[in-house]
């Protein structure tokens, strides 16, 4: 118990720090008897006297105190409990101690020294001394000759099949195609001394009105008249139709993991031991398809905008020319962040071979991916997903590898989502007009 502290303040958290580096250096077996292997330290409590301390960020008190314990470091928490509206008794709370492991400090601190190494003996957290040290290295040699590395890794989750009548897109451009070559009908003949006179015209209009307010008028002109032939018009038609028909699977995937993003699948990994920079692999054999989910466009390829309606073009900004199904579908996903743990590596090259490394796994507390998974296969496969795991951890020279397997979901149509995604983008389109 510690009655006057301030555990967000230099010497309070090097208390708080060093009562949690002792307590992670009890013998494991001995702390099992006593509250499950957990130390706890109050603050703000003393002899016959609860008056508690004032309050404070968690944030304060996190970062106070983690600096000398190092990260990852020795697990630990604290938990308020009111005294008044202006005051809380902390509990700091401990996890038991973890075979083979120690923690040495990691910062210089009021009562604390780096690299040193602290125990908690009866009533006081002091220096280990040197047969104390000892025996703590030694722990860590026989961690492990007399416990096995054990660890099981799956796929929490099914993989998704999605179907889509591959008539619809041969409606959209049949369609797209018809309004695009309406707009553009076949140039009038001029006969050549019609020509003639038009041009002569022109030219007298234009030194009649001056060089200046031809300047002007295009200075201020909205609109200029459409540059392209009618043959450069056809063959943007044509190039937009080759390039929508090759980038519609991919694209219709990104759409079956945005509407299927909730329940997605993720990497679950239970060990009995605890293991650092775990990294694991897995191989899922057959027509499977992995993504993120939800999806975002890192090796997203959006569908390409129809070109536009031939005639007077606007000379406004440039306007995108793809549509962008995530936007169109009001799902608001944010940037993808990098991170060396805990970031799912994927891989649809050969199949799918996914990747991630973690950071640390605990005695029977899973790891779960924060990085969920949208797994797919065509709709007319009818067999389950199987594939293969392999782990490796750092200081153990051993390979785990094991087999997993995933059943399929129930097949999902497409059809009329994509029908209305497509047409209704059309149609606003369509209310541009000159864009």
């Amino acid at each position: 118990m510690k009655s006057e502290i301030d555990p967000t303040g230099k010497g309070g958290a090097a208390k708080v720090a060093k009562f949690i580096l002792g307590a992670a250096h009890r013998d494991p077996e001995r702390a099992a008897k006593y509250l499950g292997g957990y130390a706890v330290m109050l603050l703000g409590v003393g002899a016959n006297d609860v008056h508690g301390l004032a309050r404070f960020e968690a944030k304060d008190l996190g970062g106070a105190v983690q600096q000398y314990l190092g990260e990852p470091g020795p697990r630990w928490d604290f938990v308020r409990v009111r005294v008044d509206d202006d005051h809380d008794v902390i509990v700091i709370i401990a996890e038991p101690p973890v075979v083979g492991r120690v923690w040495p400090c990691c910062r210089e601190g009021v009562g604390l020294a780096d690299g040193r190494i602290y125990i908690r003996g009866d009533g006081e957290t002091r220096e280990a001394n040197h047969d104390e040290i000892r025996a703590l290295v030694e722990r860590v040699r026989g961690t492990p000759a007399s416990t096995p590395l054990d660890l099981d890794v799956a796929l929490d989750g099914v993989v998704r099949r999605y179907t889509c009548d591959p008539s619809l897109v041969d409606e959209y451009v049949g369609f797209e195609r018809q309004r695009l070559e309406a707009a553009a009908p076949e140039p009038p003949a001029v006969k050549a001394e019609e020509v003639g006179r038009r041009v002569s015209a022109g030219a007298a209009g234009f030194l009649s009105s001056g060089v200046a307010s031809s300047v002007g008028s295009s200075i201020f002109a909205t609109t200029e008249p459409d540059p392209r032939s009618r043959e450069e018009y056809i063959a943007e038609i044509d190039e937009w139709e080759q390039e929508l028909r090759a980038d519609w699977p991919r694209f219709l995937g990104h759409a079956a993991a945005i509407i299927c993003r909730e329940d997605p699948a993720h990497i679950v990994a239970r060990s009995r031991r605890w293991l650092e920079d775990v990294k694991i692999k897995i191989h899922l054999d057959g027509p499977v398809r992995a993504d993120e989910n939800p999806a975002d466009d890192k090796d997203y390829v959006p569908l390409p905008r129809p070109p536009r309606p031939w005639g007077p073009r606007s000379v406004s900004p440039f306007t995108p020319d793809v549509l962008r199904l995530p936007n169109m579908m009001g799902i608001d996903v944010p940037p993808a962040v990098y991170r060396r743990y805990d970031n799912v590596g994927i891989d649809n090259s050969g199949s799918v071979d996914l990747e991630v490394l973690v950071g640390e796994t605990r005695p029977n507390d899973p790891y779960i991916s924060s990085d969920g998974l949208f797994l797919s296969v065509p709709s007319e496969h009818g067999d389950p997903v199987t594939g293969k795991w392999s782990a490796t951890a750092k200081d153990y020279h051993e390979m785990l590898s094991g087999e997993l397997q995933l059943e399929l979901d129930d097949p999902l149509d497409l059809t009329e989502t994509m029908r209305s995604f497509l047409f209704s983008s059309d149609d606003e389109d369509g209310e541009e007009g000159d864009d």
